[in-house]
């Protein structure tokens, strides 16, 4: 149950008063400002306040025990960004606690962190499909073959015997803009232009790690510079690495390798497909 406003708090304690409390009979002022009233709506503000810490502790514990129960998607995750180490000439090896028969690193050392972003998946045969990359939002890059060998055998280790598991890191999926921009002739075309391509690049950076590209919010990218009157947007087209072919975006699509960038092959980078033009 989450917390009550402030007004359904003081309602309730009006409600009790009226139907339960025939003692308090005589309280009957309507103005704010009366003595009942305003130990009423003192009340309701800290019951209110009360309700919402309580509403806060309650995720907390929730988001704690999603991470600690091991196996669970949030946990692999977890243990991934926050725990699995690298280093190509001291190998990370995990040893096994004899008492309670966790895996534990000897040396725990927190710049041998390698992924920056995971995501965790049960597809419908039930393998659990992982997802990772390394490096910082909109400079994300899939782990090289050695540090994919090391995670993957790290989720060996770590996961439910008989469980089945895939880790892949790839490079990111292409997103191809084809729009005309149309911006206010007291702006420089080139500024606009470099301006539209950081609004769009800075949406793709802040993407949450295996979520959607959204049309419309590249559109609104686009829109919110500085100088852009209005936009004709032909396609916004998504190629994940392995992909023949081009996705259409129509309302939303997923990203295969987990992040994206723009377009950068020869002759549909953005300068071919977006166009600016001063009305």
């Amino acid at each position: 149950m989450a917390a009550r406003t402030v007004s359904e708090i003081e309602n309730s304690i009006i409600a009790e008063k009226e139907n339960n409390r025939p003692s308090l009979v005589d309280l009957t002022s309507t103005s704010s400002a009366s003595s009942w009233r305003m130990w009423v709506n003192v009340v309701a503000n800290v019951t209110h306040d009360h309700e919402v810490l309580w509403d806060v502790f309650k995720q907390e514990v929730t988001d704690a025990a999603d991470s600690a129960v091991p196996g669970t998607e949030r946990w692999f995750v977890g243990r991934i960004v926050d725990y699995f180490q690298y280093d190509i000439s001291t190998p990370q090896v995990l040893e096994v606690d004899p008492d309670t028969y966790q895996f534990y690193y000897p040396v725990v050392d927190t710049t041998k962190r390698l992924v920056t972003k995971a995501a965790c998946t049960t597809e419908n045969d039930q393998t659990v499909s992982i997802k990772a990359a390394k490096g910082t939002a909109g400079n994300l890059v899939p782990l090289a073959s050695v540090e994919l060998d090391s995670l993957t055998s790290y989720i060996d280790q770590i996961k439910f015997a008989g469980q089945k598991t895939s880790v892949v890191s790839i490079f990111p999926d292409r997103v191809l803009v084809n729009m005309e921009v149309f911006i206010d002739g007291q702006y420089v075309s080139s500024v606009v232009f470099q301006d539209v391509l950081s609004a769009i690049n800075d949406y793709l950076a802040s993407l949450e790690f295996d979520g959607k590209i959204y049309y419309q919010k590249i559109e609104a990218a686009v829109l919110g510079v500085d100088g852009v009157k209005d936009i004709n947007t032909a396609y916004i087209w998504r190629r994940g690495v392995s992909d023949t072919g081009w996705n259409p975006v129509h309302t939303s699509i997923d990203l295969k390798a987990g992040y994206a960038i723009l377009e950068d092959t020869s002759g549909v980078t953005p300068t071919d497909t977006i166009t600016i033009t001063v009305q």
